[in-house]
């Protein structure tokens, strides 16, 4: 019941949102994803959207969008789905993933227009440029440098601590269920993973966590312990 209340409360929204379709001004900004139920966004009609309904106040237009990325993640790690009802399908799994990174590039996108043009970095790119790839994990929602990074910022207001001790966790967690001979199951795929698999899924935890600290360091967080395993 809780999570179709969600789902219906996103979908309900994303048919108000279909007349968000924003501004070009920032040439330099990247265009927005295509989303068959957003129509036809542009630049120019987001910055219109935002005059018109915040008075040019971006705030609640991002947070808005901020609070459903977390819904949608939240639901795609749950293995459940939405439903598009102007559309009149259900997104789950694969589909709901891509669903979930095209709302992250929509909101990228946002900002870029907010700020004028690509934000002023505070992050150290060449450093950035230093860490690993993330490992292929199909059921991560967070693939690239950039994800990560804007959701620290985003969820923890920069503090990477925390997001550290959820993976170093996950990672602990896993190494203590494959030495016990157990199985550990992703909901938001319905699989179970023993054995061989669990233990590649551990060694991805651990190539992941020692990422995170990368780009952790080239963020200019200094609080990381010597050792995270």
């Amino acid at each position: 019941m809780f999570i179709r209340f969600i789902a219906k409360g996103i979908a309900a929204a994303f048919g108000v949102m279909v007349a968000v379709v924003g501004n070009g001004a920032e040439g330099a900004c990247d265009p927005f994803p295509k989303v068959e139920w957003w129509g036809s966004l542009s630049h120019e009609s987001v910055i219109g959207y935002v005059e018109r309904h915040h008075g040019g106040d971006w705030a609640p237009y991002v947070e808005k969008w901020e609070g459903q990325l977390e819904q949608l993640q939240k639901i795609y790690d749950r293995g459940s789905s939405i439903k598009i009802k102007s559309r009149g399908i259900s997104l789950k799994e694969d589909e709901l993933l891509e669903y979930v990174k095209q709302v992250h590039a929509r909101l990228t996108v946002m900002r870029c227009i907010r700020d004028g043009g690509p934000a002023a970095q505070e992050t150290d790119t060449a450093a950035i440029g230093d860490c690993e790839a993330f490992p292929e994990v199909e059921w991560w929602t967070s693939h690239d440098h950039d994800w990560v990074i804007d959701y620290v910022k985003r969820r923890h207001d920069g503090d990477w601590a925390p997001y550290i001790e959820k993976w170093a966790g996950q990672l602990k967690a896993m190494k203590n269920i494959h030495e016990r001979g157990g199985a550990a199951v992703i909901k938001s795929r319905g699989v179970s993973l023993e054995e061989d698999e669990l233990l590649g899924y551990v060694e991805n935890l651990r190539v992941r966590l020692e990422i995170i600290q990368c780009l952790a360091r080239a963020d200019g967080f200094d609080g990381l312990a010597e050792s995270s395993d």
